[in-house]
Order: structure tokens, then C-alpha cells, then sequence
């Protein structure tokens, strides 16, 4: 589907968009009455793609596949998020610039996260299921802040879908083992009392 498919187009008011598609962000353009708001949140079926201006928290409905590049782009007043079982991508600059975020639990079923989805928040820590099939930097903001990103499975399954992890000085990738690691070339963490904690 090509850019700005739908765009100018004031009389649709509703559209389907099949699951494995990912939402393009210029398709809607001037496209105002498809969009659905619901607590807060904006929809074009079942992506979350806008919010309401100075919401303090969101709950992303049951049946949303995918948060839209830029969805909560700039919401300072964002301090939580819940989002569904289900959900699968989030894209890039999904959530940037929401500084008073601060924490986000990613459900199982996420498979792709954008670059930057998360940059210039408050979050420091992210918790990322083993089955993610594409990841990119989902901080990218130059912050000097040290961020970790639990990686919910071992560096060798890591490596077999996605090769080397590169980081940036800080944010690191940190895999999960159940055990003292003998390997002192990477990042590893398990759980303390139900938090995920870097092995010392």
C-alpha cells in the first residue's frame, strides 16, 4: 500500500487493516474521521497510532497489534502505559520524548521494536522477551544515562536470530543465566526476588 493511500479522504470512517501489515503513517493523512479514540488513546483499527494531549496514563485495548510510529511522540505527562497481551510491534518513536515515563512492561508476544521507541524517557531498564525477531536501538537519543535491556533468553539465542548486539557506551544488552556466568565478555542478569539484576 503506498504513501498517503487514504489520505484526504474526510468521509471514511472506518477501515481494516489485515494482521502482518504494518501501519504506515502517512496513509491517514487529513483523514481525521477514522480515527477512534477510546480512553484517551487514538486508533485506526487495531493500531494504536495518537493520544490525547496531556493524558497521565493509557491502556492500550485488548486486540491491538501494533503502537504507531510517533503514537505518544512528546507526552510529558505520560506516566504509565499498560499494554496488551497480543501487541507485536512498536514503532520507532513510539513513546520518545515522554519524560516522566519511567517504567513499561513488553508483553510476550512483541516481535519487532523500532529505533528510538523509547529515547528520551525516564526508563533505564526494559525487559525484552526471548522470542523478538527484530530489534533495534530503542533508545537512540545520546542520553548519558545507563540503560539496560534484559535480553529474556541466553546470548547464544540472541546471536542465532540477530548476530552481535552493538551498543552505544551506554545501554548495554544483558543476557539471562540462571547461573554464575564464566563469560565476563558480556552483560548477564537474573532475578533477585523477582527483579531482573546483573550479575556482579
Amino acid at each position: 500500500i503506498g504513501s498517503n493511500a487514504f489520505s484526504e479522504c474526510p468521509s471514511l470512517t472506518n477501515i481494516n487493516i489485515p494482521n502482518g501489515l504494518e501501519y504506515n503513517i502517512e496513509w491517514f493523512s487529513n483523514t481525521p474521521n477514522v480515527i477512534k479514540t477510546v480512553d484517551g488513546v487514538q486508533y485506526i483499527d487495531n493500531w494504536a497510532v495518537g493520544r490525547e494531549d496531556d493524558i497521565t496514563s493509557a491502556v492500550v485495548r485488548e486486540g491491538t497489534v501494533g503502537i504507531a510510529p510517533y503514537a505518544f511522540d512528546s507526552c510529558a505527562s505520560l506516566l504509565s502505559v499498560s499494554l496488551p497481551n497480543g501487541l507485536k510491534y512498536i514503532g520507532y518513536y513510539a513513546f520518545r520524548g515522554c519524560t516522566s515515563l519511567s517504567e513499561i512492561t513488553i508483553p510476550s508476544s512483541v516481535e519487532k521494536i523500532e529505533f528510538g521507541a523509547f529515547g528520551n524517557t525516564a526508563i533505564t531498564e526494559i525487559l525484552l522477551p526471548s522470542g523478538i525477531e527484530e530489534l533495534d536501538d530503542v533508545f537512540n537519543d545520546g542520553s548519558e544515562s545507563e540503560r539496560y535491556i534484559y535480553f529474556q533468553g541466553s546470548q547464544s539465542d540472541y546471536a542465532s536470530k540477530h548476530g552481535t548486539w552493538i551498543s552505544n557506551k551506554n545501554t548495554q544488552l544483558c543476557y539471562y543465566s540462571a547461573s554464575t556466568p564464566q563469560d565476563d565478555n558480556f552483560y548477564y542478569w537474573h532475578y533477585v526476588s523477582n527483579k531482573p539484576t546483573l550479575w556482579s
